[in-house]
C-alpha cells in the first residue's frame, strides 16, 4: 500500500485524497474518483441584493456606491472558494494569476468567499461587497477579479465606470 503514495507525479493528490489507516479497497475506488479531478474555473460574476437575490447586472458606480457580487468556483475540490481583488483600469490579465489589490479603486469585503450560488437558507461568506471609491480613479474604472482561490490564474471579472454622484443620478 506504501507504493501508492510514493508512485507517479499526482502522489501528492493522492496522498491528500487518500487518507492512511483506509483499508486497500476503499483506497483504490477513492483514487479512481481523484484521477478524474479536474481545473477549477470561475464562472460570470453575478450581481444580487443584500440578501442574496439575483438584480440586473451594473456597470456604472457612483463614488462609494455599494454593490454586491457572488461567483462561483467549479471543480473547487478544495472547498476554498473566491478570493476577490481590485484594480484600476479595465480588465487586463488579472495580475496573471496574482491577486493584487489597490484600495484606491474601491474595497471588496470580505476579499475571501466561499463558492456561490446563494444557499435557500440564510449564509454569510458567500457575498462580497465591492464599495467604489470616494473618488474617482484615475481612467475612470475599477475591475473586479474574482480568483479561484485554488487557482489564481483561474478568474472572472468585471469592469465598472466609477462617476461622481450627481452624474450617476442623471442616470
Amino acid at each position: 500500500m506504501s507504493t501508492v503514495f510514493r508512485a507517479g507525479k499526482n502522489a501528492r493528490l493522492r496522498a491528500r485524497c487518500a487518507p492512511a489507516g483506509l483499508t486497500l479497497g476503499l483506497v483504490v475506488t477513492m483514487l479512481a474518483g481523484c484521477a478524474n479531478s479536474k481545473r477549477p474555473t470561475v464562472g460570470p460574476i453575478e450581481f444580487v441584493d443584500a440578501t442574496g437575490a439575483p438584480i440586473s447586472a451594473v456597470t456604472t458606480l457612483a463614488i462609494n456606491q455599494p454593490v454586491y457580487m457572488i461567483a462561483t468556483v467549479s471543480n473547487d475540490n478544495d472547498f476554498l472558494g473566491v478570493t476577490w481583488a481590485v484594480t484600476c483600469g479595465a480588465v487586463g490579465t488579472g495580475g496573471s494569476g496574482g491577486i493584487t489589490t489597490n484600495t484606491a479603486c474601491g474595497v471588496a469585503s470580505p476579499s475571501q468567499t466561499v463558492s456561490g450560488p446563494i444557499p435557500t437558507y440564510p449564509s454569510t461568506g458567500i457575498i462580497t461587497t465591492y464599495t467604489a471609491p470616494s473618488v474617482i480613479p484615475k481612467g475612470g474604472t475599477a475591475t473586479i477579479y474574482a480568483h479561484a482561490t485554488s487557482l489564481p490564474s483561474a478568474f472572472s471579472s468585471v469592469t465598472f465606470t466609477i462617476v461622481d454622484k450627481q452624474a450617476a443620478s442623471q442616470r
